[in-house]
């Protein structure tokens, strides 16, 4: 690393995600000239969930429209998380290391594309080489070329599109420049509105932690998540993919294109078939407090339930909250209770209280 990349990485944008807060994981750029951007909140979530949930979509809707919608998630996430984060185009001078250490801080997630092969400001074009250890490989997905076109879209401060010029397996490279035809224009208008009370209502002062969950480091600290030589998080071998944003609008898409029912089937499946490779405890009571544990650790808030007639009411206290809604959470979690309980339960109704938030999810059988 050189003297510019130094500073630029220490000084100028340094990510700090603080994991030692039980419920909620919070990542703050500051820098040390004065300049202090807004945190955003993140949630790790396993990363095999995001590829069944591609799968799945792929299955039911084709290559062609699966591509622009992963598509649209990558480039929304992105822009959304740098909105809402205050993070403003670099000056020309600092672009090029500006977009390597974006791509840089997605290398934890298993999205690999950091070598910048070709870099022209004039022109407004980019190339970059990589991996994915995401999502299945040998299927064309849009979620990347969606990143790198946000990526190029906050640096040079208009929309660029991005696509793959090679594609395959162990080495896919992804072109960004205005001669590629419009894709998708991002409305920031709309997607902020859903965002408008985000840091009033993710970041409470104080939390009640009645239920003494143990926080993400902790988990670190008692080996039960570890960390591999990629420097990926892993619990049970299962990989982690941590990113703030990226959940609500996968959520606000899928219900856009009235596909809900896609990730409701996508999302319980993951669930249910990860359950055994992750839960030690025998009994179902056991399991259930183990899966809450491990939730709050990963950042869904303080998790608590009630049993009824029906089925069951989860309660999560200071979860991730934004006006797109809490579907996402509710489906992972509705797969782990048809697991723990070899039941099959749907989500009948999702309540929502603010100040403080408050989400109820009603699953019954």
């Amino acid at each position: 690393m050189d003297l510019k990349e130094f500073i630029y990485k220490n000084v100028i944008i340094p990510f700090v995600i603080d994991l030692n807060t039980s419920g909620i994981i919070v990542n703050r750029v500051t820098n040390k000239l004065g300049i202090n951007l807004k945190p955003l909140r993140f949630i790790y979530c396993f990363r095999c969930h995001f590829n069944n949930l591609y799968l799945t979509t792929y299955k039911y809707l084709g290559e062609k429209e699966t591509y622009s919608l992963f598509y649209k998630i990558g480039k929304e996430s992105v822009l959304l998380a740098a909105k809402v984060a205050g993070i403003r185009p670099p000056n020309k001078n600092n672009s090029r290391l500006f977009l390597k250490l974006m791509l840089l801080s997605t290398h934890t997630t298993g999205i690999e594309f950091e070598n910048i092969i070709f870099f022209e400001y004039l022109t407004k074009t980019v190339v970059v080489q990589g991996k994915n250890k995401v999502w299945n490989n040998e299927i064309k997905n849009g979620f990347f070329p969606g990143m790198l076109s946000a990526y190029c879209g906050i640096i040079f401060n208009q929309n660029v599109e991005a696509e793959y010029i090679k594609h395959n397996p162990d080495d896919k490279i992804i072109k960004a420049s205005l001669s590629i035809p419009p894709k998708h224009k991002v409305d920031m208008n709309i997607l902020f509105n859903y965002y408008s009370d985000y840091h009033k209502l993710n970041f409470p002062d104080r939390t009640n932690n009645v239920h003494n969950y143990r926080s993400f480091s902790h988990l670190v600290k008692f080996k039960k998540i570890k960390m591999n030589k990629e420097q990926i998080f892993h619990l049970k071998n299962q990989p982690l993919f941590p990113f703030p944003i990226i959940n609500d609008i996968i959520v606000y898409n899928f219900k856009k294109s009235k596909h809900l029912d896609i990730l409701k089937k996508g999302l319980v499946n993951s669930a249910e078939s990860l359950a055994p490779k992750i839960l030690e405890s025998q009994t179902h009571h056991q399991q259930l407090e183990e899966i809450k544990t491990i939730l709050c650790a990963f950042g869904w808030g303080f998790p608590y339930h009630e049993f009824t007639k029906k089925g069951v009411i989860m309660t999560f206290v200071h979860p991730p909250y934004s006006k797109f809604g809490f579907e996402f959470y509710a489906y992972e979690f509705n797969g782990y209770l048809n697991y723990i309980f070899k039941k099959n339960f749907k989500v009948k109704k999702i309540e929502t209280r603010l100040n403080p938030v408050i989400i109820k999810i009603f699953y019954e059988h």
